[in-house]
């Protein structure tokens, strides 16, 4: 992409019924969204659309699609509307430009923020995807086995512990439970990213995976999340687990083990050092 992005930019007044929406890496419809803009409709406030002007002429939205959809079905298809046009931009360039413009938004799902990362070639993106790949995984929404919807836990993993501990951690995942969709949800990602992060080596993925797949994943989060409440004074809720889940994966690990073998999570270290011990 240009240092100077701005550069290739114009300011255009364009029909509505010209724009189309990319799928290479446009979220899907948000429906509260659209119907705000139906509801409060006023054409001069919605600001300008950002545009890529593609090599074949099609005028693809790269921010505003909810906007474009609420004019749509307004009507106002055959209407022209405020657009900031970009031309020269291959698809990653898009996609890096979607990214820029929505990260640090609410709206868009991390998985709509990775797929566009991907796109657009970041590195880190792209090798989560390669690892989750190589493992019979996949990153993606819903519940299908071997679907991996907890992308920022993955990222975290592989940012704050490091991509060593993520791919021993899906290694594990693997071996003791196949792809299930319950072994692949984010706190048991997190559990193991910390104890890989934490332990390196002196953690065996072999010995923890036997160990885990004796019991099912589902248990095992019950059983976390009744530790869990336990100790935050009885109050069952949805905050994180992974402590738990961790502590409770190394009582597996460490069955049978002497003394000297037997790793033990440090409950006192919080925040930042959650890579280095435990967040409670």
């Amino acid at each position: 992409m240009a240092d100077r992005i701005d550069s290739n930019c114009t300011f255009q007044w364009v029909r509505v019924d010209r724009l189309t929406i990319p799928d290479e890496y446009q979220r899907a419809r948000v429906e509260s969204t659209i119907r705000k803009v139906r509801e409060e409709l006023d054409p001069d406030a919605l600001g300008a659309l950002l545009v890529s002007r593609r090599d074949d002429g099609t005028l693809a939205v790269i921010d505003g699609q909810q906007r474009h959809t609420g004019l749509v079905e307004q009507g106002y298809g055959d209407q022209q509307t405020k657009c900031l046009v970009y031309t020269g931009l291959s698809v990653g360039d898009e996609a890096a430009l979607f990214v820029k413009f929505n990260k640090d938004r609410t709206s868009p799902r991390a998985m709509v923020i990775h797929n566009a990362d991907v796109l657009a070639g970041d590195p880190i993106a792209v090798d989560l995807t390669e690892i989750a790949k190589a493992r019979g995984l996949r990153f993606g929404e819903g519940t299908t086995p071997g679907v991996v919807q907890a992308v920022t836990t993955a990222r975290d993993v592989y940012v704050h512990g490091s991509p060593i501990a993520l791919r021993r951690t899906f290694d594990t995942i693997v071996r003791a439970w196949g792809t299930q969709p319950e072994a692949l949800g984010g706190e048991i990602i997190r559990a193991l990213g910390a104890i890989f992060s934490r332990y390196g080596r002196a953690c065996d993925e072999n010995r923890m995976a036997r160990q885990l797949s004796k019991e099912p994943p589902a248990i095992l989060l019950k059983l976390a999340r009744v530790e869990h409440a336990e100790r935050r004074g009885g109050t069952q809720g949805d905050g994180r687990i992974a402590g738990s889940v961790a502590r409770m994966m190394l009582r597996h690990y460490n069955k049978g083990l002497p003394a000297a073998k037997r790793l033990e999570w440090d409950t006192t270290k919080t925040g930042a050092a959650w890579w280095k011990g435990d967040t409670r």
